[in-house]
Order: structure tokens, then sequence, then C-alpha cells
């Protein structure tokens, strides 16, 4: 039980990482088209 508790955390914690990576890429494109228009 131990190691599927930590593989599940494991997986969590990179979907978490994954969506702050895109967050980061997406939001710097939106704040550029926000301030030209």
């Amino acid at each position: 039980m131990g190691k599927f508790f930590k593989g599940c955390l494991t997986v969590f914690v990179a979907f978490i990482a994954l969506g702050v990576i895109v967050a980061l890429f997406t939001g710097g494109g939106e704040d550029d088209v926000a301030s030209d228009t």
C-alpha cells in the first residue's frame, strides 16, 4: 500500500508541475496580446 501511495503522489506532483509550466508559457503570451489591444 505504501508503494502505491508513493506512486500516486509522484504522478500527482508531476501533473501539478506540468500544469504550472504550461500556465507560465500560456500566461505570458496572453499578457503580450492584452497589452497590444
